[in-house]
């Protein structure tokens, strides 16, 4: 057995022996139904828990409940339920026998109540009520959603307003842009910051290739940049809470500008071992993605299909099915009709957990196994993961918590990206690839090229909480996570491009250790005034370590330098903040937050003091007495806050375009300053109709300072200077609606828009600069910008088209409008329906972007299939002739020219339908076996629909992948449509 596997192995040891040392102190049981107190409709998922005695259950998919080892005497229990008021019943237990209790919760969509950890000081002590928050936070509950989700990225995606998650491709373990409010940066990394448990883990993907410049002549891999967030299984968290920017996450300190997503797992309930087993298998298949013909731009050949078959049609214009080559495995009957690659696309995953306890301990355990097989040949992945969870009560006001976790993952993909030896890439360009051949069995030559990827993600953590009286407390987080990646690309034979055994290998490690300290202080110097002072520091050490790695040799020519044999390259930073945090209560309806947050941050380049501030205000105007109760709840709010970014442990100043891990340049690193996020956001939060219509409402405005832009001062060297202020604004909007609320029907509906626009103030006195990333830096112009040429009479007829006016008052190319989405609109649909069926569906509109489409390189005299109409012999065009017609329009005339091909400018408004989703309770399938048993059916990516965009998927990434600054694109395969199936079994 691998050694990488022993953990799991062992944990699977303690899962079976978890259950053998459980013990009941008493024997008495409540047991009752949870149900909806309007409508009288059963409430799956609620918590139910013996007030005082540790006891608790989750209700079943019926609404019922049943917990044991309940101590004889009156008890109190409670039920709690997102979306819903806490409600509680006294009720007297038995040693012999059960007693009935009902509970029945209202609805209450907007919880002032509701205890947040994320962006507040008190943090994980005692959390802060959502009366008293002047920002807005993001809180999703694992458990009430009912759409499958294999990711976390998955289930982040549309899961509240301001939270936008992109990426479209098909390879294995492809991480997708995470981005809250849009980017406030041009070099750092826009992702937000993660902490899991108060935690914090890496938050940018790993690193694409193996070099970080792309060599034609090695290996370059996949161009696949698997996301950390991923690693951690969605079956293991219990909530998840995102705020958006500065104005909630200051006390996070130096990296938390871009706002921050804390995870929160499950930590186990008391009582007798409670298992769950999850299975889920799913399969899927590649939707049509070229034109005129050529609807699969000939990859049809080297694609999987679902598990019930049919292949592809490549379309009239596609060559003819392979069924000559041994490689194909007699997966085509005949070489007309569908085309297909031998096997089937296969998503599997296998999850069991348990949870209980006794009176001072609980426990949660879990492990997950998951084996995928993809629509590319070489696309594979398999995965084990674990993670174990304790609690201990070691006093009635001490509480310990550990946390372990840890993933293996291993991934096999198919060349792709940019590199010339893609497989898509090759199959685009037909006899005008670097192959020279469009025929399939040449071109399935590069599926030789191996590309491994294995990672190891280890997470560990100490928290401990000590209430020394019931106005002071203490909360000391000790953590450390370990992100390794091991990247290889091989030529193992010797094929086309490169010297037999031709290798790359890069490893990549970085771990962060957290120390977080916390006090809170009570304070009430009135009946109605209350203050609580919240006084902690934080330590977090980040080091970082890269070695890349090439067996062969390659010239690139006269004055450019290919990468030495090994390059090592590695850094550390050391961030150590002081905060301080006053909540000021009065009458428990009026709040004041003041706080403060001094950071030391430190980097190889040198050290920086900066002091941040934050303020909140809110006022709970439906708690005033002149406001009627029959209008429900109103909260008002506001907060201004202000944090930054700071080089990481692998930034450097001086970057040399062409050069592999230059060494620091110590001088030009001292003289990067941290950019300065400021952000104030107002909004409000009700809800009406006896909670059956929430809203929520936010305005807000950030500018970022000192931004960092990589100037070119030479051909090969950029530096990076402090010369950039940018500004975002938008709004968000949620409105939730229980249209229909019955005992056997009910109909939710769910709205959310999102706008954010973006404009780049100030540049030091330039005007324009053109990164590295070819991506566009204009004063007064959206970041980044699409900055392009378009024809100025698309449909004359002249035979020599002409641009319309830049920049400079020319013809040529000039700014077109914003590379990101301006507006996001996320319509959701909940149908429940008799035996407790739920249906459910959610979309994902984006717009006011304009996006360059084009995967087939026409300027290197590739064919396109969208110029089919144009070519004068359409019929032989593929491998044929580029001579277009004389009728054709001065648009198509540029787009197919070789040479030309610069306007393929689109507006790239899309909607996409996310997912639509049947839960199905099937507990009667196994009666008296099982506690609950639920089936759930899960459709994703089924419908897309483009304004302007004729093929492809806008949200296919660049070959930086999940790291780039912008969105771009790149020859992918795009997702495909997934069918799932997945069990969840309680016993």
């Amino acid at each position: 057995m691998d050694a990488r596997h022993w953990g799991f192995a062992g944990l699977c040891a303690l899962l079976l022996t978890a259950t053998s040392a459980a013990a009941q102190a008493g024997t008495g049981a409540v047991v009752g139904r949870v149900t909806d107190a309007q409508s009288g409709a059963p409430l799956a998922g609620a918590d139910v828990v013996v007030v005082g005695h540790g006891r608790s259950a989750l209700s079943r998919s019926d609404g019922s409940y049943v917990i044991l080892g309940v101590p004889p005497g009156t008890v109190t229990v409670r039920a709690e339920r997102f979306g819903y008021a806490p409600f509680e019943r006294e009720a007297t237990a038995l040693t012999s026998d059960s007693v009935v209790v009902d509970l029945a919760l209202s609805i209450r969509p907007f919880d002032l109540d509701e205890l947040i950890v994320t962006g507040t000081a008190t943090g994980a002590a005692q959390g802060a009520r959502q009366r008293e928050i002047g920002h807005t936070v993001a809180r999703v509950q694992v458990e009430q959603r009912t759409a499958y989700k294999p990711t976390l990225s998955d289930f982040l995606q549309g899961a509240a307003v301001g939270i936008e998650v992109t990426g479209g491709s098909g390879e294995a373990s492809q991480g997708k842009q995470i981005r809250l409010r849009g980017n406030r940066g041009m070099v750092f990394s826009n992702q937000p910051v993660v902490y899991v448990d108060g935690i914090r883990m890496m938050e940018s993907a790993f690193p694409a290739l193996v070099f970080e410049n792309y060599y034609p002549g090695l290996p370059a891999g996949a161009f696949v940049t698997p996301s950390p967030l991923d690693l951690v299984s969605v079956g293991d968290i219990e909530r998840i809470e995102v705020v958006k920017g500065p104005a909630a996450s200051t006390l996070f300190g130096t990296g938390s500008a871009n706002g921050v997503i804390q995870l929160f797992t499950r930590q186990g309930r008391r009582g007798a071992p409670s298992w769950s087993a999850d299975i889920s298998q799913g399969t899927g298949w590649v939707r049509p993605f070229g034109a005129n013909g050529v609807d699969y731009l000939n990859l049809e050949h080297f694609l999987r299909d679902s598990w019930w078959g049919g292949g592809y049609e490549g379309g009239a214009a596609s060559r003819p099915c392979v069924t000559d080559d041994p490689r194909w495995d007699h997966a085509n009957a005949s070489p007309e009709g569908a085309c297909s690659w031998p096997g089937a696309q296969w998503y599997q995953r296998y999850g069991l957990s348990v949870e209980g306890g006794w009176e001072k301990l609980s426990y949660f355990v879990s492990g997950e196994y998951q084996n995928d097989t993809y629509a590319l040949p070489n696309d594979r992945l398999e995965r084990y993961g674990s993670r174990m969870n304790l609690t201990a009560t070691l006093s009635p006001r001490l509480e310990v918590r550990l946390h372990a976790a840890y993933t293996d993952m291993e991934t096999a993909n198919t060349t792709s990206g940019g590199a010339f030896e893609g497989l898509l890439r090759a199959s685009i360009a037909q006899d005008r690839n670097i192959l020279s051949s469009g025929d399939p069995r040449v071109i399935a030559g590069f599926l030789d090229l191996r590309n491994d990827q294995a990672i190891d993600h280890v997470t560990l953590g100490l928290t401990s909480t000590f209430a020394q009286s019931s106005r002071l407390s203490h909360r000391l987080t000790l953590g450390y996570d370990y992100s390794g990646q091991d990247l290889r690309s091989q030529d193992p034979v010797g094929n086309y491009l490169f010297s037999k055994g031709a290798l790359t290998t890069r490893t990549w490690e970085r771990r962060l250790g957290t120390a977080d300290y916390v006090a809170s202080r009570v304070f009430r110097p009135g009946r109605d005034i209350r203050s609580t002072l919240s006084l902690g520091g934080q330590l977090v050490w980040d080091d970082a370590e890269t070695v890349a790695a090439t067996t062969d040799s390659i010239d690139l020519g006269p004055g450019v330098v290919g990468p030495p044999p090994v390059s090592r390259q590695a850094g550390s930073t050391t961030n150590l903040g002081l905060f301080a945090q006053n909540v000021l209560d009065l009458r428990d309806r009026y709040f004041l937050t003041l706080g403060l947050r001094v950071d030391r941050h430190r980097t190889r380049g040198g050290a920086f003091l900066r002091a941040d501030p934050m303020i909140g205000a809110t006022w709970t105007v439906s708690d005033e007495p002149f406001w009627p109760a029959s209008l429900g709840v109103l909260r008002l709010r506001s907060a201004y806050g202000r944090s930054r970014s700071a080089p990481g442990p692998l930034q450097r100043a001086v970057i040399y375009r062409g050069l592999e891990f230059q060494p620091p340049d110590p001088e030009a690193d001292r003289l990067i300053k941290p950019e300065d996020v400021a952000e104030f956001e107002v909004g409000l939060d009700g809800a009406t109709l006896g909670g059956r219509l929430a809203v929520g409402f936010s305005y807000y405005h950030q500018t970022t300072t000192n931004a960092l832009v990589a100037v070119e001062d030479s051909a090969f060297r950029y530096e990076l200077q402090n010369l950039g202020r940018v500004r975002n604004r938008g709004i968000e909007l949620d409105i939730r609606a229980a249209v229909v609320n019955a005992a056997n029907w009910g109909v939710d509906l769910g709205f959310g828009i999102t706008t954010n626009y973006s404009t780049l103030l100030d540049l030091g006195g330039a005007l324009r600069l053109r990164p590295m990333n070819t991506y566009h830096l204009m004063v007064g112009q959206p970041v980044p910008v699409s900055y392009g040429s378009k024809v100025a009479d698309p449909d004359a007829v002249s035979g020599s088209w002409t641009y319309t006016v830049g920049e400079d008052g020319k013809p040529g190319p000039g700014p077109l409008g914003p590379q990101l989405p301006t507006h996001f609109v996320i319509p959701s649909l909940s149908l429940r329906m008799p035996f407790g069926v739920t249906l459910s569906a959610r979309g994902e509109y984006r717009g006011g972007n304009i996006r360059f489409v084009n995967p087939v390189d026409v300027s290197r005299g590739s064919l396109s299939p969208l110029c089919l109409p144009y070519y004068i012999n359409p019929s032989t065009a593929i491998g044929a002739t580029l001579e277009l017609r004389a009728d054709t329009p001065d648009l198509w005339r540029e787009r197919c020219t070789w040479g030309g091909a610069q306007d393929y400018w689109y507006d790239a408004d899309y909607f996409k339908l996310r997912e639509v989703t049947a839960l199905i309770p099937v507990a009667f399938a196994f009666p008296g076996a099982v506690e609950d048993a639920t089936l759930t059916v899960s459709l994703a990516n089924a419908y897309r629909w483009y304004r302007e965009v004729p093929w492809w998927d806008v949200e296919i990434l660049s070959t930086d992948g999940a790291n780039a600054p912008g969105l771009g694109s790149s020859a992918r395969v795009p997702a495909p449509t997934t069918v799932t199936f997945a069990m969840r079994v309680r016993f």
